[in-house]
């Protein structure tokens, strides 16, 4: 952890694990709450912000995918509060979308401090299903496929390719959470599986590939 490197007697990361999880539990929990309302974004933004940096300080070294997340979290905040391209108070359409996120990080921390328990259990269902509805399927056609979230942006050529940077970025990495929470649900379907099995149902993904690399593009061009 970064905070390590000022402090005398050294933090472990296990022994504040819990507090990280409720804390992230109330901000997902504010930032839905301001989405639902639309109560203001300008402030939700900041305080976002605001607790990124302070958990980024207490991530431990290992956790490469969560600090790529933050800080491509915090260049895309800092493009939002910094620059003239956007005003929170009439034009929050794509930030809102952003925030909304965060919804699945509410079940995400309940599902781990409430661990082992029956709403702990019914947290991690509806954070997986949170994760590939907001950050997944709203993410592909409310931002990448929206040209109205393109107009947003300004015009400044170099906040326009630092924003995508981000916009990409993030998308690439909740691919890859998402990649990962699918081996983890699929894991005791297919542990047991005969490899002979395997083998006939892999001969009929080459034709899948074709098949959805011919969907995509066409939807997309």
């Amino acid at each position: 952890m970064i905070i390590n490197l000022f402090l005398k007697n050294k933090l472990i990361y296990k022994d504040i694990q819990n507090t990280a999880n409720i804390l992230l539990t109330i901000a997902g929990t504010l930032v839905s709450i301001n989405c639902i309302y639309d109560i203001d974004y300008k402030l939700t933004v900041q305080c976002l912000l605001i607790y990124l940096g302070g958990e980024f300080i207490f991530l431990p070294i290992n956790k490469i995918d969560t600090i790529i997340h933050h800080i491509l979290t915090i260049c895309t905040i800092s493009y939002v509060l910094y620059t003239d391209a956007i005003d929170l108070n009439t034009n929050f359409y794509s930030t809102k979308i952003f925030l909304l996120t965060e919804s699945s990080s509410v079940f995400l921390g309940l599902s781990q401090v409430l661990k082992k328990s029956y709403i702990g259990n019914i947290s991690q269902i509806l954070f997986v299903l949170l994760f590939f509805k907001t950050r997944i399927y709203d993410y592909i056609y409310k931002i990448l496929l929206n040209p109205y979230f393109y107009e947003s942006l300004g015009n400044d050529h170099f906040q326009r390719n630092w924003q995508y940077a981000c916009t990409y970025g993030l998308f690439s990495l909740q691919l890859y959470w998402g990649c990962i929470i699918l081996k983890v649900i699929t894991k005791p379907f297919f542990k047991n599986l005969n490899q002979s099995i395997s083998e006939n149902i892999l001969r009929y993904t080459y034709f899948i590939n074709f098949f959805t690399t011919v969907v995509s593009y066409t939807l997309l061009l």
